[in-house]
């Protein structure tokens, strides 16, 4: 009795890895279907797509069908017609004429002033005395009515002393806004030395 339960355990466990991080659980089951979120985990990328395709196309359908219990309500479908009512539904995921996208960068800036944990570490002694810096945000995005979440680490390698992200966006000669992706990421110093006349 024993044995046949450390057989199931052993089979029924879960190995994660992330970075050098190795976790192992037991009594793990793939398919819960009380936890949504692990059983679209555990699940294989075709089981996946396939499940999203399924629940589209589901969704999609039983919008068709209260498109047609009410006539009339969406212009240029054919009465009773429910590919048309279907492919209406297919077609609209949006419920605004227009989505925008990427409307401006935020750079967060932590002052290292007396105040900051920060404070007393230079390039040398930053490595010497930190090994991770981890940082969280938690922010409100207005325009898609929801909450963001991230989180990053950096070794005290990544860190660049003396440096500021460079603007990725700025105006045009007339007057536009203008994003240049490229340089999304990139780093200049903070006051850089200029050459003597």
């Amino acid at each position: 009795m024993a044995e046949e339960r450390a057989r199931k355990l052993r089979s029924a466990g879960m190995t994660v890895r992330g970075g050098a991080f190795v976790l192992r659980g037991r009594d793990a089951r793939k398919l819960n279907w009380r936890d949504p979120y692990h059983f679209a985990l555990a699940m294989s990328w075709p089981r996946f797509v396939a499940a999203l395709l399924v629940i589209d196309l589901s969704l999609n359908l039983i919008f068709a069908f209260l498109y047609l219990a009410q006539p009339g309500s969406v212009n240029n479908v054919r009465p009773g017609s429910l590919s048309d009512a279907f492919f209406f539904s297919l077609e609209t995921p949006l419920m605004r004429n227009r989505v925008p996208i990427f409307g401006l960068t935020w750079t967060l800036m932590h002052p290292i002033d007396a105040e900051s944990p920060l404070y007393d570490y230079d390039a040398e002694n930053f490595s010497k005395f930190v090994s991770r810096l981890f940082l969280s945000i938690e922010a409100r995005d207005p325009m898609l009515s929801a909450h963001v979440y991230d989180g990053k680490d950096y070794a005290p390698e990544e860190i660049l002393f003396g440096h500021r992200y460079a603007d990725a966006v700025a105006m045009d000669e007339q007057g536009r806004t203008i994003a240049d992706l490229s340089r999304v990421g990139w780093t200049e110093e903070e006051n850089p030395q200029r050459e003597p006349d």
